[in-house]
């Protein structure tokens, strides 16, 4: 379930470690900033978030919904140029 989509560009994204308690690489998120043209904003994922696989630079369809009390992407879908900005799953 979704709280609400966005059609936006992936601008750029950021691969972060979290290191576990003997200071070795525990796992990774990333951060990933996203764009509608005149505002843009970071939003942070897991490795398996279909965000993470979109190439930096794409149009895409962001669905957002509340998880552990933070607006997070749940799902991406990327856009064919040609179908961007028209709500298409294309």
């Amino acid at each position: 379930m979704e709280l609400f989509s966005l059609n936006v560009m992936k601008t750029s994204q950021e691969e972060r470690i979290i290191k576990g308690h003997n200071g070795e690489p525990d796992s990774k998120y990333y951060v990933v900033c996203l764009s509608n043209g005149q505002k843009s904003f970071e939003v942070t994922c897991g490795e398996k978030n279909p965000l993470v696989s979109i190439d930096v630079f794409s149009k895409c369809k962001v669905s957002f919904d509340i998880v552990d009390k933070k607006i997070k992407p749940v799902d991406a879908l990327p856009l064919a140029p040609s179908m961007a900005g028209k709500g298409s799953d294309k």
